[in-house]
């Protein structure tokens, strides 16, 4: 049962500590008055005042709900909600309560401009928001912008690389729009050297109905025949002693030759993907000896290898890429475990390239060799079907 007396009471004992600037003995005293009177809104209004002097937000807002609770009119407990939540960070909750507030109340000074600072708080912060929105787009764009220039920049120094070790390609890659179509793009391959460190490709043999070029004859000489001169007579030759042949020399044991080229020092980097990183994975192989290119690439994870190189991977790079990874299969160490691991990783691999655009195109472009290097590769590791 209510104790409006006792709720009176502890209401005034609360009233003089808030005067007097003690605001937890005030919150405590207003605590004895509602629970003399838990129906009068008065008390949670009051203490609500006395948690915002302490900076109790979420006591505060607490406080205030409860006496709106009691009493929806009440003006105070609804401005000083309105205080708390703008402390809490929720100015749309605020600027609601102070247009309650106004509205019954049109000339509260102190709600039209708590309400003022409000709203200018939420437009302040739109507007950083939206400068921050516009800053993250151009940022954005930026990566975008520096990403297209270094995969135009990889592109030229593919088309720009001139024979040698240190190039990707011996000669710039054809075009599908190249006279004769692709059967021609074909001829002219085969025509050119092979990738730089992989040894001459043969010439083709003349197609039916080609005109070979008659051999140039050659300059005929002639020589005048001096008159012939008789010898002159020799005196005979004193015998000479006979001298024992000395016995033959042992024939020396051949010794299987063994490559003197020691292996290249691994990648820097292998686990990178940045632009440029497939160039020189393609640049290293060529200048690496063939019986080390595998071990090389061994170094790479196989799903690394299909990403960097899909954007300069042209037919002689993945000729190359096909004729080291088909450099051995099952013979990198005679360990079962390490054996499949061996497999998988070339299966992986292998199967990573045929994902790469312009696949298709590229692969036809192989020569027969490089085709069968990939298939040996392919079966030896397990992969099911054909590689191309």
């Amino acid at each position: 049962m209510a104790d409006k007396a006792a709720s009176v009471r502890a209401r005034d004992e609360g009233n003089a500590f808030f005067r007097k600037g003690k605001w937890a003995d005030a919150a405590a005293a207003y605590a004895r008055a509602g629970d003399a009177d838990p129906e009068d809104a008065v008390p949670w209004a009051n203490r609500a005042q006395a948690w915002i002097k302490l900076e109790r937000w979420a006591d505060a807002e607490a406080d205030a709900s409860a006496a709106l609770a009691r009493d929806p009119a009440s003006l105070k407990a609804l401005y000083r909600r309105a205080v708390a939540s703008r402390a809490l960070g929720r100015p749309l909750d605020a600027t609601s309560d102070l247009q309650a507030v106004l509205a019954r109340d049109p000339n509260n000074a102190m709600a039209a401009g708590e309400l003022a600072e409000v709203e200018m708080e939420v437009a302040t912060a739109a507007a950083k928001e939206r400068a921050a929105a516009k800053m993250k787009q151009k940022e954005e764009e930026e990566v975008k912008e520096k990403e297209r220039q270094a995969a135009e920049e990889d592109r030229r120094k593919v088309a720009e690389a001139g024979a040698g070790a240190a190039s990707l390609v011996a000669a710039p890659a054809p075009t599908l729009q190249a006279k004769g179509g692709f059967a021609a793009l074909r001829k002219s391959r085969d025509a050119r050297p092979a990738y730089a460190g992989a040894g001459a490709r043969e010439s083709p043999p003349a197609a039916a109905g080609d005109v070979v070029p008659p051999a140039e004859p050659r300059p005929v000489t002639t020589t005048t025949t001096a008159p012939r001169r008789e010898p002159s007579p020799t005196p005979p030759l004193a015998p000479i002693a006979q001298v024992p042949a000395p016995p033959p020399a042992p024939t020396p044991t051949p010794t299987p030759s063994t490559s003197t080229l020691p292996p290249p020092p691994p990648p820097a980097d292998p686990a990178s993907t940045a632009p440029g990183a497939g160039l020189n994975l393609l640049r290293a192989l060529t200048s690496c000896p063939a019986e080390h290119r595998r071990g090389y690439l061994r170094h790479y994870a196989p799903g690394t290898v299909a990403r960097i190189v899909a954007p300069v991977l042209e037919p002689d790079g993945l000729g190359l890429l096909l004729t080291a990874v088909g450099g051995a299969v099952a013979d990198d160490d005679d360990d079962d475990n390490n054996d499949d691991k061996n497999k998988e990783w070339t299966r992986t691999l292998l199967a990573g390239l045929r994902t790469v655009p312009r696949w298709r195109m590229t692969a036809a472009m192989l020569s027969k060799g490089e085709k069968a290097a990939g298939e040996r590769a392919w079966a030896a590791a397990g992969g099911e079907g054909k590689f191309i």
